[in-house]
């Protein structure tokens, strides 16, 4: 009777992990570094369903110490993009998002953004949008932006100090922040960029990121940190190439599909 048992469940588990292979695919990677001992495993899988577009990421990194292997996986960011549509509401998870011209936000950072009715939540940001005129902000920051002709006139309040600005692309501000920037964001392309000068600091931050099929590449400068964040994701075949870089830290792995 053991015998039996053990056998089922044998068939139980084979049968289970060929359903797996089945319903995800190629999804389980193996990454390695040629430039370091660290090595790990990726979880990749895209999910399409009705209007659901979802992509999971999960790296697992493996590090033997004192002999013994440590599993170091961030299940805080397995989502990477989640997109849902249905007029007249849509719910985005990912780096290019177009939003009004503001100082205080990098829209180039991975936020959860939805609308309802061209109203809705940026991060933890409430705004509204249409063709003539924006508003966002929180109980600490405002913008609110005016478009005459094509072109962008702003006012924004940072707790009690304010910034008034204008310009198409190309953005000039005075104000608590005096400065420059620039916010071109296309279906593949953000560039975002703020050159001003704070109390008495010259400052800058930036976000930059271009897709295509096979290839994607961010920056990410977090307004509230010092740093960069990076990552870059090159399909070659059906191997990834990946970097990344958070302040100091810079890894890159080469991932090969393993299931």
């Amino acid at each position: 009777m053991k015998k039996v048992k053990y056998v089922s469940l044998l068939l139980l588990v084979m049968l289970s992990l060929m359903n797996i292979n089945f319903v995800f695919g190629e999804a389980l990677f193996f990454n390695v570094s040629p430039f370091d001992n660290v090595y790990g495993f990726t979880l990749r899988y895209n999910f399409n369903f009705w209007k659901f577009d979802v992509r999971f990421y999960l790296p697992v990194d493996v590090k033997i110490k004192m002999g013994f292997p440590q599993i170091d996986a961030k299940f805080s960011d397995i989502i990477d993009k989640f997109h849902f549509e249905d007029y007249p509401y849509k719910v985005t998870y990912d780096f290019i998002n177009q939003i009004p011209f503001t100082t205080f936000i990098n829209p180039a950072q991975k936020v959860w953004y939805s609308t309802w009715l061209k109203a809705g939540y940026y991060g933890d940001k409430l705004f509204y949008i249409d063709d003539n005129f924006s508003i966002i902000g929180d109980s600490k920051n405002l913008n609110v932006s005016l478009n005459i002709l094509g072109y962008t006139l702003f006012v924004e309040k940072i707790d009690n100090n304010y910034i008034f600005g204008a310009g198409k692309g190309i953005y000039a501000f005075f104000g608590n922040k005096s400065g420059m920037g620039i916010n071109y964001v296309k279906e593949s392309l953000l560039i975002y960029y703020l050159l001003y000068l704070a109390d008495g600091k010259i400052n800058s931050e930036f976000g930059f990121s271009l897709k295509g099929d096979n290839f994607e590449f961010n920056i990410v400068n977090n307004i509230n940190s010092p740093g960069i964040n990076g990552s870059i994701v090159w399909k070659v075949g059906e191997i990834y190439v990946v970097g990344r870089q958070q302040g100091e830290k810079v890894r890159l792995a080469v991932e090969f599909p393993i299931w």
